[in-house]
């Protein structure tokens, strides 16, 4: 490796000398009053809140800036030493990151197709991360993930900051004294307005300042087929995942954590992109049920105005997101913030006041100083099962046909909150003049999971939709298969 720098060896290996390494090319051992040093990878808009929540923790130093977009760099320079008196090395291609020996940890918020790459790239430098949700853009790239963690012993922390909030990890401590009973049901919902993205007749000028070969990445070289390169994406599949896995993985994730629920053994997508016309190809009307055997969770998504023109989005018990657990002796209600348990009859017993998970960036820094990676609140391994839950719900839509509404509500009536879910779902659509009690739905029927070998061993086109657990990628952007 020292004959090499880490670029050429990655281009060289194309997925298989790789193999041949046994440890990262190095890795300084940190002390507890050692600065940690830091990149952040894709600044545009949530890497460059992490970053200044980061150089926030105390011996944390920002050394370095990614982003494919000058303009972006510029900026966020700009802010930097505003907020810090330093300036940071700028560089447009992260592996020039992975390149240095002086960075010891990188933040990760690009576009959710280039997360995998990046955090394994990291680990095979020798460097600690922490990467936002989704974890990755398909179950192969999750895999992947944790395999290069594990094997290059580096702390990766996901992104999925509601499990550090103080009152939810209250509620987890009360739940724990065994008042509350049998856990029943789980219901969330993540309910938000997000505008159609408009429809182009050709491809879109490329910003002079942004290098598009970077920013596609592993995804093909082709022309930009949407109004808007930044953002915008996320309601693409070639790079993101939809509002199930934008801020819906939240939501799931939580949700699991608290229930004590691993990867689902069935899942259920009804749902499809509805009332927008646009250059988007997600789901903004998703209703998942995932089954455990034992217990169901119910997850829904939407992403359209509660009425026409309105500027709020659909809610359930008040609120436009959330998770509900249902107990014997009442439900819990809350998410990011905390929440509260009300019993039978309605009445508050207990709140649990939350700050929206404020020290889980700390909490990375901490595990990066003990190397504990078991002292992570949601480490990699976490981040990837609740991300495999968006996609295998992405995937279902995908294969879904459209089944008559009576067929779909039969086929909910076992599952509690189900029917009344689908429900709430043709009362909102008929808002907008569709009867989907006449139209129908997409449904995917149930598909049969095994998480372990990431695929799917029955269902409506599980064979179809076993070929979407992974990604095709574009030399020399490769997920290898060994990491």
């Amino acid at each position: 490796m020292n004959e090499l720098t880490r670029r050429r060896f990655l281009q060289a290996s194309a997925g298989v000398a790789a193999t041949a390494m046994a440890a990262p090319a190095w890795s300084r051992v940190l002390g507890s009053n050692d600065k940690i040093r830091v990149a952040a990878v894709g600044i545009r808009s949530r890497g460059g809140h992490l970053w200044d929540w980061a150089r926030k923790v105390p011996n944390v130093e920002i050394a370095a800036l990614c982003d494919v977009d000058e303009r972006v760099l510029a900026q966020q320079q700009k802010k930097l030493v505003e907020r810090t008196g330093s300036e940071a090395v700028l560089e447009q291609d992260m592996r020039r990151i992975f390149d240095r020996q002086d960075i010891d940890a990188v933040l990760v918020a690009t576009p959710n197709h280039w997360h995998a790459l990046a955090t394994i790239w990291a680990c095979q430098a020798g460097m600690d991360v922490y990467c936002e949700k989704p974890v990755s853009h398909s179950p192969f790239e999750g895999r992947q993930m944790v395999a290069a963690a594990r094997k290059y012993e580096r702390i990766v922390q996901s992104g999925l900051q509601n499990r550090s909030d103080t009152g939810l990890r209250r509620f987890m401590d009360w739940q724990a004294d065994g008042h509350l009973g049998k856990l029943n049901h789980v219901h969330t919902a993540w309910f938000r307005r997000r505008d159609p993205i408009g429809r182009v007749t050709g491809p879109t000028a490329i910003p002079s300042e942004v290098d598009y070969n970077l920013f596609c990445g592993p995804r093909e070289h082709g022309p930009l087929m949407r109004k808007n390169l930044h953002y915008d994406w996320h309601w693409q599949s070639p790079f993101g995942n939809g509002e199930l896995a934008n801020n819906g993985v939240h939501i799931i994730d939580e949700s699991r954590w608290m229930a004590g629920l691993g990867a689902p053994k069935r899942v259920m997508h009804i749902g499809e992109r509805l009332v927008w016309n646009d250059d988007s190809d997600t789901p903004n009307v998703c209703l998942l049920v995932f089954d455990y055997g034992h217990i169901r969770m119910v997850a829904e998504t939407r992403s359209l105005p509660e009425t026409p023109g309105a500027k709020g989005a659909w809610k359930r018990n008040g609120r436009e997101m959330g998770s509900c657990l249902y107990y014997d002796q009442g439900v819990f209600i809350g998410s990011r913030g905390g929440g509260a348990f009300y019993d039978p009859a309605g009445e508050k017993v207990e709140d649990f006041k939350g700050d929206s998970g404020g020290g889980h960036m700390k909490n990375f820094f901490d595990a990066i100083q003990s190397r504990d990676r078991s002292s992570l609140i949601t480490e990699i391994d976490e981040g990837r099962i609740s991300t495999d839950m968006c996609h295998y719900g992405n995937i279902a839509a995908y294969v879904s046909p459209r089944m008559a509404y009576a067929e779909v509500r039969d086929l909910l009536a076992d599952t509690q909150g189900g029917v009344a879910s689908l429900e709430s779902i043709r009362a909102h659509m008929a808002g907008y003049g569709m009867d989907i009690e006449s139209r129908g739905i997409a449904c995917s029927g149930w598909m049969e999971l095994d998480d372990e070998r990431k695929w799917f061993v029955s269902g409506h086109h599980a064979a179809t939709a076993n070929g979407l657990m992974r990604d095709q990628y574009r030399e020399p952007f490769v997920v290898p298969e060994q990491v």
